[in-house]
């Protein structure tokens, strides 16, 4: 799956969203919007890296055999 900006931008809307009545802790606002900005653009960058399209050939013929892979 390759990163989603629709996704990306409303997480990040979530984020505002979620504090703009807040009036009194202007740094732990500014620390939550920043968590959850960083949280929806590492999450999208996961999921774009844990999207692969491999292909394998040979000149002699078709390829057989397993593929193990992880993303962490």
């Amino acid at each position: 799956m390759a990163v989603s900006i629709s996704t990306l931008k409303a997480g990040i809307k979530v984020a505002f969203d979620a504090e703009k009545g807040q009036t009194t802790d202007q740094d732990g606002s500014i620390e939550r919007i920043s968590e959850a900005i960083a949280e929806a653009v590492a999450e999208q960058i996961v999921q774009g890296i844990n999207t692969a399209v491999l292909a394998l050939s040979a000149p002699n013929g078709p390829v057989t055999g397993t593929i193990t892979a992880s993303a962490e």
